[in-house]
């Protein structure tokens, strides 16, 4: 009997910390969604009051949380958003192309995808991102592989690296089909195994450069 009671007891306690922790994931998803929200909000108005021929930067918070200010020649409209996967910067990037008219459309997406236990399968990423190439100008973009995680970092475990080396994979294979310039994965110095520190946003402007578009 005091078997069975502490057998219902752990259980009931289980179910508790699942729903609670359930609830917290929720939470942080509603509010990455408003912030993702918002901060495309203000990008689409920023666009309709800057000067044409700007280098468009579409990205997440790798870019959006450092200072990039030219790139490919031309001054950078920083379109990076914290937390945003493809399905959310590919409207972002068709609407900013259309109203900047950008000399270059430089896309750095798919950290979030890749998230460990939140990875968007490779095949819907790859086909969901030829659909964004199709809405642009192919001849003015370059793809940027996803960066690598920094081991040893704190934040390093919450990537699935298995899942980030296919997309890839995939990502070169796609810019190699559409014949697109192409900056492969290099490693970044980081703050916390992702999001870079100055020195690693130097290098990854740097091996942006090396593949602008002509």
């Amino acid at each position: 009997m005091h078997s069975n009671r502490l057998w219902i007891g752990l259980s009931i306690m289980l179910a508790v910390v699942s729903a609670f922790l359930a609830w917290r994931l929720r939470g942080r998803d509603a509010d990455a969604a408003d912030y993702i929200a918002s901060r495309a909000y203000i990008l689409v108005q920023q666009g309709r009051t800057a000067p044409e021929g700007m280098t468009l930067v579409v990205a997440d918070s790798i870019v959006e949380q450092a200072y990039h200010r030219d790139l490919c020649g031309a001054p950078v409209f920083n379109a990076g958003i914290s937390s945003a996967g493809l399905r959310h910067l590919a409207p972002l990037a068709t609407d900013l192309s259309s109203i900047l008219k950008p000399s270059r459309i430089i896309l750095a997406i798919g950290t979030n995808d890749a998230a460990a236990g939140r990875r968007v399968p490779t095949a819907d990423w790859i086909r969901d991102y030829e659909a964004l190439l199709a809405a642009l100008p192919v001849e003015r973009i370059e793809l940027v592989a996803i960066p690598p995680v920094e081991p040893g970092k704190p934040g390093s475990g919450a990537i699935d690296l298995a899942d980030l080396a296919d997309k890839n994979r995939e990502l070169q294979s796609l810019a190699a089909r559409r014949r697109i310039p192409f900056a492969p994965s290099a490693p970044l110095p980081t703050r916390d195994g992702i999001h870079v520190d100055a020195d690693g946003a130097a290098a990854w402007r740097e091996n942006v450069e090396r593949h602008c578009p002509p």
